[in-house]
């Protein structure tokens, strides 16, 4: 029975059980997330869709466990460099081996094989574990098992403690496709209605008026989505009136990659999130054509109330308060009198406080009195 299952039709080839597939009956979205992990899941979604997705396979997360476990058997006493050690020094099943190699020499001979995980549906776990690019046929099996070590560095285990999970959560689903060479990517996102500015909608039919931002760099989008680079910005407006359709856009991205480029991804976002509801999309292009990489919702935040705390909450001129004590004092004031800005955090919730800028390899400055985010737990609203 074949170990890999298609993320496109392949009759007889791919495992039932799976049901990633861009026909058929693709079963309850959280059983395949379960089997596929989120990525590969919301990327077979968007293909049945008719979205524009890279042909792929996917390895099962089941296929990880029995490594899972070796990790944990490690991780029990307290060896943590030796549970990632173990992930890589365990074979893979001999016919999973032979699936990889014929799956990567279909897709073309270089691949890309990128780690999927159930976990990803929550954003913070958004960048927790690692990619391979440029993987030959002969490579794969190598490359899965340096996907499923990623979980056993330190910063996914420190999420999964901050989380309360166990350390069979860390199972992951590997989802292999051919390696293009973007001549640009990025990331988008569709603005939902309640975030547009006063009188957005007055160019247009209610209904008919969709805003995109849409953030890129030329080359590959690998350090812009890992936060090690900035990219350019545009802003789009898609107007539609009958069978009228226009759009609108300004910002430095459209003569860095090309207004044709920003309108097809802005197109993209706003086509995800009508066909899947996922308002978040990671993009590449290459040769004029736009591909979705990527796509989530972003995290729901209720909206904050419009109120300045009561005076006897005030702390008093010199006082110290607990962070859990004054955040909610600065952040009314910040709402009221400050400026609301939008953005890609680690984790999800709400912070005030002086902006700083600073990158993932960045430790914030032990002087820093700021709004600090410490392990809390990634369930909870700060």
């Amino acid at each position: 029975m074949p170990l890999l299952t298609r993320l496109c039709p392949a009759p007889g080839r791919a495992r039932a059980a799976a049901h990633v597939t861009a026909s058929g009956d693709p079963g309850r979205p959280a059983d395949v997330t379960a089997v596929a992990g989120a990525k590969a899941a919301r990327l077979a979604a968007a293909l049945r869709a008719g979205l524009p997705v890279l042909p792929g396979w996917v390895v099962p997360a089941a296929e990880s466990r029995e490594a899972v476990r070796a990790a944990a058997a490690m991780l029990d006493g307290g060896q943590f460099a030796a549970a990632r050690r173990a992930v890589l020094s365990r074979p893979l099943d001999s016919g999973l081996v032979g699936e990889l190699t014929e799956a990567a020499a279909s897709l073309g001979g270089r691949v890309i094989v990128r780690s999927s995980s159930k976990l990803e549906s929550d954003p913070c776990w958004s960048g927790a574990f690692s990619s391979v690019a440029g993987v030959r046929p002969g490579e794969v099996a190598a490359a899965v098992r340096s996907c499923w070590a990623s979980a056993f560095a330190v910063d996914p285990l420190a999420r999964l403690d901050a989380c309360g999970l166990p350390v069979e959560d860390l199972e992951l689903g590997a989802l292999i496709q051919p390696e293009i060479s973007p001549d640009a990517g990025g990331v988008a996102r569709v603005t939902p209605p309640g975030e547009r500015g006063a009188g957005a909608d007055s160019m247009a039919p209610a209904g008919g008026r969709v805003e995109v931002t849409v953030e890129g760099v030329l080359g590959h989008p690998g350090a812009l989505l890992s936060g090690w680079s900035d990219g350019a910005c545009a802003h789009v407006t898609l107007l539609r009136s009958g069978d009228d359709a226009r759009a609108a856009a300004r910002g430095p991205l459209l003569g860095l990659v090309g207004r044709d480029v920003v309108l097809g991804v802005a197109r993209l976002a706003e086509n995800t999130r009508r066909l899947l509801g996922d308002d978040t999309i990671e993009w590449a292009a290459e040769g004029g054509r736009v591909w979705l990489l990527q796509c989530s919702r972003a995290a729901a935040t209720p909206p904050a109330p419009h109120t300045t705390p009561a005076p006897h909450t005030t702390p008093a001129p010199g006082s110290r308060l607990a962070g859990r004590e004054w955040m909610p004092l600065l952040g009314a004031a910040v709402r009221a009198h400050g400026y609301h800005l939008r953005g890609r955090p680690a984790v999800t919730g709400e912070a005030a406080g002086r902006l700083v800028a600073c990158r993932p390899q960045e430790l914030p400055t032990a002087a820093c009195q700021d709004a600090k985010i410490g392990r809390a737990s990634c369930r909870e609203r700060v």
